[in-house]
């Protein structure tokens, strides 16, 4: 039993369930066609080649650049609501391929590069950035944070502010209300480990006692025992905290910050990069930079895996494409020529070629052409998709009745084989008068086509004759309108037209 019997395509299940997964690819994919193949490599190719080089998008996963970026993984609406942005790959310079990418299945990356294909820009402070982070228990995670520190700088945060070379930067001023970085332990958090050792009535062993500080320190955690007379340091108001800790030695807040900053730099739960004053943790090395979230409190960020090389940057974050109610233009790109190009040109370019050659036209190119045929072998025909009635998209049906059929229109459609279906074209014959119908409403047996011409796969899987019977309607594509570059219109063939094998 042969793949071509009836009896064996009607009841071998495996054949039924391999032409249902077929037949529902092709509502994605269109026809398995080699032309249509090849469209979709140049389609896949130059999606790759824009998302490489200029311009990508990505979806915000976290809140830890909220305000500025929403984004969560709550659940199935906090996915589909998160903030999605458009990336400018362009403009630090092209990245090598997949360089830095992690590897599936595995905990590698991908390394085969020291820099780009070529620089741009250098980035900037304050610009929202798109990175693979250095973290070696997440491999090629992609990150979007805020440039803060640049090659070279001394970087500390303090008080909510960044401290560049000793001084502090002011953001710019629609940043002003949002940023406040959180670094290097505060006073705040040096009163409640003073309150937390009082309770305790313990002292840690690293401290020497004959230091004459760690003396004072000593007799201010005794003071602060007896006012907290066995209550939970937990329970205190500010204003009781504030009269436990009156009198409390600043040598003794020193001491006790020098023990959190210890403390942070053997943990590395810890934020350390920014916040402790050793140069390995504040000195931005060369090629490299400091990257925060605008949300501090929940942001992993430089602050705890280092600094980030220049390499590892993938582009500039330039605005919020979705949801339309949060759009939002970062550096006014957008409003470039490249800007627009990018964002609405190649978008309307794809709306417009789907439109165009699925909705309206489609071109072929002959590559043999039978005798007496208004062809020539090379020439490119224009079908008309639309002479048939507008389809309506990924279905068989179609909103309007078409032309008339008439005798002599070349017919471009598809004939079925097992795992495939082959382009052709043939002529329309009459048997009886068509008096003005449209190919719906002919019946079986008024026309056949001849002179099928195959324009892809073989010559011998198509018959040169076909009836009505054997060519679904929802098979057929087009009507040719006209032939070549000069649009000259073809030849109506009589039916006398004579063919040779």
């Amino acid at each position: 039993m042969s793949f071509s019997d009836p009896n064996f395509k009607a009841k071998n299940p495996l054949y039924l369930l391999v032409r249902l997964f077929k037949k529902t690819l092709e509502i994605i994919t269109g026809p398995w066609t080699w032309h249509n193949l090849k469209w979709w490599i140049i389609v896949l190719g130059v999606v790759f080649i824009v998302r490489w080089s200029l311009v990508d998008f990505f979806r915000i996963p976290s809140g830890s650049m909220e305000p500025t970026l929403m984004g969560s993984d709550n659940g199935t609406w906090a996915w589909l609501a998160s903030d999605r942005i458009a990336v400018n790959k362009f403009i630090y310079g092209i990245r090598f391929p997949w360089d830095g990418a992690h590897i599936p299945f595995t905990d590698k990356t991908l390394e085969y590069s020291r820099g780009r294909l070529f620089y741009g820009k250098k980035p900037e402070r304050w610009e929202i950035v798109v990175f693979r982070t250095v973290e070696k228990d997440f491999p090629g995670r992609i990150l979007v944070k805020r440039v803060v520190g640049l090659p070279g700088e001394r970087i500390q945060i303090k008080d909510g502010q960044v401290w560049v070379n000793g001084m502090p930067v002011e953001p710019p001023e629609e940043l002003k209300s949002i940023l406040h970085y959180l670094g290097a332990p505060g006073e705040d958090t040096a009163r409640s480990v003073i309150l937390r050792l009082a309770q305790q009535r313990a002292l840690p062993g690293l401290l020497n006692p004959e230091n004459p500080g760690v003396q004072r320190l000593i007799l201010d955690l005794e003071m602060v025992r007896e006012r907290l007379a066995g209550r939970d340091p937990e329970t205190l108001t500010e204003d009781e905290k504030d009269y436990v800790l009156q009198g409390v030695a600043q040598s003794s807040y020193h001491i006790v910050s020098l023990m959190i900053d210890m403390d942070l730099a053997a943990q590395d739960a810890y934020p350390k990069y920014g916040v402790l004053p050793d140069d390995e943790y504040s000195v931005v090395p060369s090629g490299h930079y400091f990257m925060l979230g605008d949300n501090s409190e929940a942001s992993r960020d430089s602050r705890y895996f280092g600094w980030v090389p220049e390499k590892n940057i993938m582009g500039r974050a330039f605005c919020i494409w979705w949801p339309p109610s949060r759009w939002r233009d970062f550096t006014g790109f957008s409003q470039t020529i490249w800007g627009k190009f990018l964002l609405y040109g190649l978008t309307g370019a794809v709306i417009l070629y789907v439109l165009f050659f699925e909705y309206a036209y489609r071109f072929v190119r002959l590559k043999t052409v039978p005798a007496g045929a208004p062809f020539s072998k090379g020439d490119i025909l224009v079908v008309s998709r639309l002479a048939l009635g507008i389809p309506i998209p990924f279905s068989r049906l179609r909103v309007t009745r078409g032309k008339p059929i008439e005798a002599g229109t070349w017919l471009l459609f598809k004939a079925g084989t097992f795992l495939g279906s082959n382009l052709c074209l043939a002529r329309v014959v009459m048997d009886g008068p068509s008096d003005g119908n449209t190919l719906n409403e002919l019946r079986s047996g008024e026309f056949r086509l001849v002179d099928c011409i195959v324009l892809d796969g073989s010559e011998a899987s198509v018959p040169r004759e076909i009836s009505l019977d054997s060519v679904p309607r929802s098979s057929l594509i087009g009507i040719v309108v006209a032939v070549g570059w000069r649009l000259r219109k073809p030849t109506r063939c009589t039916e006398t037209t004579q063919v040779t094998s």
